[in-house]
């Protein structure tokens, strides 16, 4: 089942990671993402470029870096990365509004 946070973003853990760390704003994060409509048969709708699964590589351009905190990423994202532990696989649905592009950025040149 899915968590709603106080914000109204979903999430759910479909695999928990290792280690104690846990990524917190300030800490660069990598990751691989997709994006998938609710309705429409849940097609994608974006998504990184890559293969999926297989060995990190360390100059592979199909992985997003990110440092949470820097607002590089929509809101919705950064709140979904944040308590992930290293290996971690996170489902997220991040409704429409505040968690996603703003409106100020309608052209996704600040944020995405």
């Amino acid at each position: 089942d899915f968590v709603t946070t106080a914000s109204g973003l979903q999430f759910k853990d479909a695999k928990l990671g290792g280690g104690d760390k846990v990524a917190a704003p300030g800490d660069r994060v990598v990751f691989l993402w997709e994006g998938y409509t609710i309705g429409y048969f849940g097609r994608p709708f974006q998504k990184s470029n890559g293969p999926q699964g297989g060995a990190f590589a360390e100059d592979d351009p199909a992985y997003t870096r990110y440092v949470l905190g820097s607002g590089g990423v929509i809101q919705g994202l950064e709140e979904g990365l944040t308590g992930m532990r290293e290996g971690a696989v996170r489902q997220l649905i991040i409704p429409a509004g505040p968690l996603g592009y703003p409106p100020t950025d309608p052209n996704h040149t600040t944020v995405g």
